[in-house]
């Protein structure tokens, strides 16, 4: 038992990669005090069809998401789980859930969304500090068992994951928020690694990105969306960058960082690589 470790774990998987919103099942473990007390599994009828990756990798059929009732009427029924503290590993979950409640004109305002990879990557930075927070591989090495790519499975992993790291950080709930906002080896004065695995299953393997800062989201969490999406991420500009992502505001004012800057010089030398901003990279992810 360990007081204060209450808390929701989700994972979504979708119907078509190229539209997060497609969410097709949803995955609950509720946690309480430590330990697993329920795990539930939703199908939902995304209206979407599968794409050639679910249909080989998910454990549900299109059949069986043509019976489920639609994500605007599930939202409903799980808002009571959504107001407290909820984790997903990486930012994808988060990402998926905020486009399928745009999409039907709902909103989990109360959600403290809290992603496992961060609390892995603090708990063992040694192991996890830069690469190899994948799921799977942590999984893998704590020694849970479970049927990838199933929602419900996925969660329990997390959940699982989670319990592990809070016992070996003695670390709650409120603990982790706060710890998570802090660099994973404590010096607030060392510059943040983003540097990133692709995903090989995502839209964008093969796309190289270095982010350039001024973000609506931290670096780590846009870091972790590009690497979700397939894009190998680095901190600098070099011959096989293929995109250089710019906040917003900066991309508005042409407020060229020395990474933009040198984009360009490779541009001008014949190198394929271009300048985006985080808007239309994130509508990149999103195609």
């Amino acid at each position: 038992m360990m007081v204060g470790l209450d808390f929701v774990a989700l994972d979504v998987e979708t119907a078509d990669s190229s539209f997060p919103e497609s969410i097709c099942q949803m995955g609950f473990v509720i946690v309480r005090e430590g330990r697993i007390v329920e795990t539930f599994t939703q199908t939902v009828n995304t209206h979407h069809r599968f794409g050639w990756w679910q249909q080989a990798n998910l454990s549900i059929t299109e059949e069986d998401i043509d019976r489920a009732p639609p994500f605007s009427e599930i939202a409903r029924s799980i808002a009571h789980l959504m107001c407290g503290a909820v984790f997903s590993h990486t930012p994808y979950d988060r990402f998926a859930v905020g486009r399928a409640c745009d999409a039907c004109g709902h909103s989990f305002a109360e959600t403290t969304w809290l992603d496992s990879a961060q609390v892995v990557r603090r708990a063992w930075p040694e192991k996890y500090g830069k690469t190899g927070y994948g799921l799977k591989n942590v999984a893998a090495d704590l020694g849970i068992e479970f049927l990838h790519h199933d929602a419900g499975e996925d969660a329990r992993a997390v959940a699982e994951i989670v319990i592990r790291a809070s016992l070996e950080c003695s670390l709650d709930v409120a603990g982790w928020a706060e710890r998570v906002r802090r660099p994973i080896l404590g010096n607030s004065s060392a510059k943040t690694d983003l540097r990133r695995d692709g995903n090989i299953d995502g839209p964008l393997y093969g796309e190289v990105v270095v982010l350039t800062g001024g973000f609506d989201l931290r670096q780590e969490e846009q870091a972790n969306l590009a690497a979700y999406a397939g894009c190998e991420v680095e901190n600098s500009v070099t011959k096989k960058t293929t995109l250089v992502v710019v906040g917003d505001d900066r991309f508005a004012r042409g407020e060229r960082s020395g990474k933009w800057r040198r984009a360009e010089e490779l541009a001008g030398q014949g190198i394929p690589i271009r300048a985006m901003s985080e808007s239309d990279f994130r509508a990149l992810i999103a195609d």
